[in-house]
């Protein structure tokens, strides 16, 4: 794994993640290309609505948009909740994502996330989701920082899409 500077450097957006795992080993090897032809770039901190964001960054963003094939993007929802997620409310939050659950050994709670790997539904089109997780954002970043008590109920929704093409000429 590489880490390489591509603008403010005092958070996380202001790196990309080059990476090397199985999955681009062996879409090189298929191929027929050598082992690090294909790589995974990850854009970190982006998510981040409490960081600024440098023209830098948005400026490479942009460059790897308009060159490469995106394969995933993760889309994120922020809000407010009363539902804790933890192992005691598991059935409670199944019910809540109940359309996109096939079988329950794709599902799991780890501390306050709760994943969805796989999902599938018969209603709605989620052919494209590899992941759905919902966790608990207050307590994940009150170990790095004081928050106001008024976001002692702040959740994230994290789905991920499947996208393999290119963002070049697609339009909103």
């Amino acid at each position: 794994m590489k880490f390489i500077e591509i603008g403010n450097t005092q958070n996380l957006s202001g790196y990309i993640l080059v990476k090397q795992n199985f999955t681009s080993v062996s879409t090189s090897r298929s191929r027929k290309k050598s082992k690090s032809h294909y790589s995974e770039v990850i854009f970190a901190g982006l998510r981040q609505p409490t960081k600024e964001i440098s023209i830098s960054t948005y400026t490479a963003l942009s460059y790897f948009i308009k060159r490469f094939k995106v394969s995933s993007v993760d889309i994120c929802y922020d809000g407010l909740s009363e539902i804790e997620i933890n192992k005691a409310n598991f059935y409670k939050i199944s019910d809540v994502f109940k359309e996109y659950i096939r079988s329950f050994k794709d599902v799991k709670i780890e501390q306050t996330t709760f994943y969805i790997n796989k999902p599938s539904s018969k209603l709605s089109d989620a052919d494209r989701f590899i992941k759905i997780s919902v966790y608990d954002k207050y307590i994940k970043e009150s170990r790095y920082k004081k928050l106001k008590d008024e976001l002692k109920n702040w959740k994230r929704l994290e789905v991920t899409l499947s996208v393999c093409f290119k963002l070049k000429g697609f339009n909103l």
